[in-house]
């Protein structure tokens, strides 16, 4: 679920020149030097209102989406590595993390901050349309990875104390609703 969450997060984005209408106050701050960026994103999933804050570090090309626990969603942080083409997804209060590749349709590093940089916009009204959503499943390794060699510092920093398992999407096992505009 979390993973569908940010997928959905990362497809608005890609379209993100959306109808003006949406309560979406967000903040972007800049964190030192320049190459760094914090954006702030009020959300409403479902009736739930949070922040989910999202770090972007051009010089590393690394992106780390901070989901706070919301609905049926466990905290979690999702680490995109442009670098290796990898993605780990960290749930600190299971003590795991799960190692995946990056999609092929992945939004590039720029247009993900361009995205994020206009719903940060606290004058920038945007509605979040989901015309149809796609769940697909993955199964983990049944062992943890005992070679992290291929991680790059930041995502193996980012897991050190936790087993990382690696994981594999499950072929013909996704689902496909269409799905209307929610209101916020």
């Amino acid at each position: 679920m979390a993973g569908f969450l940010l997928f959905s997060i990362l497809a608005v984005l890609s379209t993100v020149h959306a109808a003006p209408s949406c309560t979406c106050p967000c903040t972007c701050e800049e964190k030192a030097p320049s190459t760094q960026h914090q954006y702030t994103v009020q959300i409403n999933e479902e009736g739930t209102i949070f922040n989910q804050v999202t770090d972007v570090d051009r010089e590393n090309q690394i992106v780390v989406f901070h989901v706070p626990q919301h609905n049926i969603v466990t905290a979690n942080q999702f680490m995109l590595d442009y670098n290796t083409g990898l993605a780990m997804t960290l749930f600190p209060d299971l003590n795991v993390c799960f190692l995946s590749h990056m999609p092929d349709d992945m939004l590039t590093i720029d247009k993900l901050e361009e995205g994020l940089s206009e719903m940060a916009n606290p004058q920038a009204r945007s509605t979040i349309i989901k015309r149809k959503k796609e769940e697909t499943y993955e199964r983990a390794a049944a062992q943890p990875v005992k070679d992290r060699s291929m991680l790059g510092d930041q995502m193996a920093q980012m897991c050190e104390k936790y087993p990382v398992y690696s994981t594999e999407v499950v072929p013909g096992a996704s689902i496909e609703q269409d799905g209307g505009m929610k209101a916020p």
